[in-house]
């Protein structure tokens, strides 16, 4: 097995719900039996990579022209959430007052920007192409 096959199954038991010590334990034990020990750095290196993939990819950011728009957006806000796919209860809000308004929900690859500034570029774009 190669050092990113370890990682892998390292996640999906991370994901079945199994605490880091039994995995730990486990993967120490496989790697002695297998006599694949001096590939652990290569495999917490993998692991670590994979899992910042994994989190940069279900992490949303939420950004917002004043920080009470959280609130006043939650409802379509939680909807695009969703829709988005991504996997945080919560996303990070960052206050940005170029926005005028609205928000802008990132998660990954995915972005959906409902934010004023957008309406308003759109808007001036449509008048001048005439």
């Amino acid at each position: 097995m190669k050092a990113h096959d370890y990682a892998a199954a390292l996640i999906s038991l991370k994901q079945a719900g199994n605490d880091d010590e039994t995995i730990v334990r486990g993967l120490v034990r496989t790697l002695r039996a297998r006599g694949h020990l001096r590939l652990a750095p290569r495999i917490l290196r993998a692991y670590a990579q994979a899992e910042a993939e994994h989190e940069r990819k279900h992490r949303a950011t939420l950004v917002v022209a004043r920080s009470e728009d959280a609130q006043k957006f939650a409802v379509p806000i939680e909807q695009a959430h969703a829709m988005l796919g991504a996997t945080d209860t919560r996303p990070e809000v960052v206050v940005d007052d170029t926005l005028v308004g609205g928000y802008v929900l990132t998660t990954g690859t995915h972005m959906l920007d409902a934010s004023y500034k957008q309406a308003l570029i759109a808007l001036y774009r449509r008048l001048t192409a005439r």
